[in-house]
């Protein structure tokens, strides 16, 4: 019995470890964000990732999911950086990424409100 409560133990801290991957004040999106039509707009904070893929891609993610933005300017491109946004679908922009929708900025500044 010993060995059996020690065993789930282990297991319930590793998974309390490994469950808090992002760093506080960061929102890490689970999921693709909706998608979008140019007329719909959503206003929420947002953290900026640079994914991995080929020269990189830069993603919002937000408490909707992650977000392609289509325009984010390079004053915004800092890993971690929380944002808040204004965007609207994109239907016209395309990406390799395709790990969230494309969107437009509307507006964008640091800080969350």
């Amino acid at each position: 019995m010993r060995l059996s409560l020690s065993s789930v133990s282990l297991a319930l801290l590793a998974g309390v470890v490994l469950g808090c991957e992002s760093e506080p004040g960061r929102i890490a999106a689970t999921h693709a964000g909706p998608s979008l039509t140019p007329s719909q707009t959503i206003s929420t904070n947002a953290s900026v990732r640079l994914a991995p893929i080929e020269t990189g891609c830069w993603l919002l993610d937000t408490p909707e999911g992650t977000f392609l933005p289509a325009n984010l300017p390079s004053q915004y491109r800092l890993q971690g950086m929380p944002v808040h946004v204004v965007m609207r679908g994109d239907t016209g922009a395309a990406s390799i990424c395709m790990m969230g929708a494309m969107v437009s900025l509307d507006s964008i500044r640091v800080g969350w409100q």
